[in-house]
């Protein structure tokens, strides 16, 4: 799976959603793990990621695309 073209249709799917709170893409950073089959997106803001995790299940080139936060996210940490 291509990283780029993933992020792009990943974009244009928010944008289309009205889940693009300001313009451009609102992925800033991204790391793929090939032999473990995933990608790691990160948003600018915390509503364009909960946006992003509304479309999971999504279908992406004959992949349902598994959209969650990583395993260590804390909901409420300390401060």
């Amino acid at each position: 799976m291509n990283e780029q073209s993933l992020k792009e249709f990943i974009y244009e799917t928010l944008l289309k959603a009205g889940g693009v709170m300001d313009p451009g893409n609102p992925i800033i950073g991204s790391s793929k793990n090939s032999e473990k089959k995933f990608i790691f997106f990160e948003f600018r803001t915390i509503e364009e990621t909960s946006a992003a995790i509304q479309l999971d299940g999504i279908r992406y080139k004959d992949v349902n695309l598994r959209i969650r936060r990583p395993p260590e996210f804390e909901k409420n940490p300390e401060i």
